[in-house]
């Protein structure tokens, strides 16, 4: 998602976005900062969202129309904000070690968008590159080393423009080298997600004729997918009720994904070779899943909170975390202090 703050006052303020939803890619322009628009932005920014054994990172609305990161620690449930003036934060990820952050940064003065990646002990960042192209779902591959897919703004017959040539690109920290991997090009691609040796990915891809989850096995020696995209069993022909989404465990011996219906997303839940079972909230939206240990981990988006809830297979529960979903709450929240380093512009080819 690409957002640019282009107003300042709550009757001026207009918020632009680019958003990759579950069936096609869809360019929306929002000029007055209604509650209900707020609400459209809150639950599109929720599908961002990472946790691990330690950390629970997600994108937030914050007042001026900004977009910041709510960082959580599991361990003393401290809730504290990283944001940057001027800028949108988006599609964060979080190191498997977690160690280290993720996020895109994009600077509403600005085309180009930025991935940036912190050391959270001492939140030291450093710029890998700059892009002017939409950015979907940097993660790390290996300690250092990105993987992401991007677009290039293209021009229609109709003169609209749209990001709908999407590649993979990956970024060798020793080399500070960024390269196109392949040739392919798809008009959707976003949620990315490793778990060796795969590569899993939400995509449409032409003459498949099904938008839903699908995997490449990349070679982390070579630096190279092995393949060509492979769509997952657990997609659907059947537009309502279409996958995305993927988490998995080692091996995916447990899984999570998101299904279509009518009114929004349930969750799934599953072991390999076992029989899935379907979460069903009466939350307003869900955010993609996280697989940790035995729990799936989502965030649950209602009218006036946030509920990070943990689910087990067997209908089991935990609420983890419950936050109040207001930009000024989020703003009064302990703020991270970041400091910035740029990396020499880094080799494109």
């Amino acid at each position: 998602m690409r957002s640019a703050v282009t107003g300042r006052s709550l009757r001026r303020a207009a918020i632009k976005f680019a958003i990759i939803a579950p069936l096609v890619a869809v360019n929306v322009v929002l000029t007055l900062a209604t509650k209900s628009e707020i609400s459209k932005t809150q639950w599109t920014l929720n599908n961002q969202f990472a946790a691990n054994k330690s950390f629970i990172v997600f994108p937030v609305l914050l007042p001026q129309y900004e977009i910041g990161l709510v960082w959580i620690d599991r361990s003393t449930h401290s809730r504290k904000l990283i944001r940057v003036d001027g800028a949108d934060l988006n599609f964060p990820s979080i190191s498997e070690d977690g160690q280290r952050l993720l996020f895109v940064k994009n600077d509403s003065s600005s085309s180009s968008r930025e991935v940036v990646r912190c050391e959270v002990n001492a939140w030291q960042c450093l710029v890998l590159f700059k892009l002017h192209e939409s950015i979907q779902s940097p993660i790390e591959i290996e300690p250092g080393n990105v993987l992401l897919a991007a677009s290039e703004l293209t021009e229609l017959s109709n003169g609209k423009k749209r990001y709908i040539h999407f590649h993979f690109l990956y970024f060798d920290a020793a080399t500070e080298t960024l390269e196109k991997l392949t040739d392919l090009v798809l008009p959707s691609l976003t949620a990315l997600r490793y778990v060796k040796p795969k590569v899993y990915f939400d995509a449409f891809v032409p003459g498949d004729g099904n938008f839903g989850i699908y995997s490449r096995e990349f070679d982390e020696r070579k630096k190279r997918f092995n393949d060509a995209p492979s769509r997952e069993p657990m997609n659907s022909p059947n537009a309502l009720s279409r996958s995305s989404r993927l988490a998995c465990s080692e091996q995916c011996r447990l899984m999570a994904f998101l299904r279509v219906t009518g009114s929004g997303y349930d969750l799934v839940i599953s072991t390999s070779g076992g029989v899935a079972e379907t979460v069903k909230t009466n939350a307003q939206g869900i955010s993609s899943p996280s697989v940790v240990g035995d729990d799936v981990i989502i965030n649950e988006l209602f009218e006036s909170e946030y509920a990070v809830t943990a689910y087990r297979l067997g209908g089991k529960k935990e609420v983890l975390e419950r936050l109040p979903n207001s930009p000024k709450d989020f703003e009064a929240l302990e703020h991270i202090r970041l400091s910035f380093s740029k990396a020499d512009s880094p080799v494109y080819r």
